[in-house]
Order: structure tokens, then C-alpha cells, then sequence
């Protein structure tokens, strides 16, 4: 009799588990680039002639482009024998030219974004 009773349970618990209804769960949303928003050099833009060391906090952006982003998915588990791929998030790619200063071998060092060096140089340019 107690065989009968687990068994019954057991086949109670697999179909509630698969009759169970999935989670509506919503993907992250991708931002867009906003032209307007974007910081862009005008002609009345001073560029900076440098001698010695200075931390720039704002250069000059000459060009933007190339924007994509790339979608962060992962498994989600939403029920007893079901699982989903949601997106929790994107990675954006943009390239940028950028005016940094004027001066006899002047050479950029690195490129912070939110304190966090994105680029390490040293570069020089023309």
C-alpha cells in the first residue's frame, strides 16, 4: 500500500512540474547611439598645445562610427525539467577619432573611461 502511495505522489509531482506555466521573464533592451548626444569638435574648439604632463578630460571627438553592440545571453532555469535563453545584457563597440593636443612629441599614455583604462599607449601621432 505504501508503494502505491509514492508511486501516485511521484507521478503527481512530474506532471504538476510539467504542467507548471513558464515565467514571463523580459530580455534586457538594448540602447541605441544618440547623435545629439555624442560630443563632437566644432571649429571654435580649442586644441590644447601641450608642454609637460596634463590629463585631459574632455578632447576634442573628431569622428564616431562603426557602432554595434553583441548581445549577453545566459541559461535560465524556469522549471523542474525546463530551462530558457534570456539576454541580460549587451556589450557596445564604438570607434572614435579623437583630437588630444598639439606639441613637439606629444605621446598619449592611456585612455580612462569611468576610472577603468580601456586603452594603454604610449601612442604618437602627426
Amino acid at each position: 500500500m505504501i508503494w502505491l502511495n509514492l508511486l501516485l505522489f511521484a507521478v503527481s509531482f512530474i506532471v504538476t512540474a510539467l504542467l507548471q506555466p513558464t515565467p514571463d521573464i523580459e530580455n534586457a533592451r538594448q540602447q541605441n547611439l544618440n547623435p545629439d548626444s555624442f560630443p563632437k569638435a566644432s571649429e571654435s574648439d580649442p586644441i590644447p598645445f601641450v608642454l609637460g604632463t596634463v590629463r585631459q578630460r574632455a578632447p576634442n571627438t573628431i569622428w564616431y562610427g562603426d557602432y554595434s553592440t553583441r548581445a549577453i545571453t545566459k541559461r535560465v532555469k524556469v522549471g523542474l525539467f525546463k530551462k530558457k535563453t534570456i539576454i541580460v545584457g549587451y556589450e557596445y563597440f564604438l570607434a572614435f577619432d579623437l583630437a588630444v593636443a598639439l606639441g613637439e612629441g606629444v605621446t598619449l599614455d592611456f585612455i580612462e573611461l569611468d576610472y577603468n583604462e580601456v586603452v594603454t599607449g604610449p601612442f604618437s601621432g602627426v
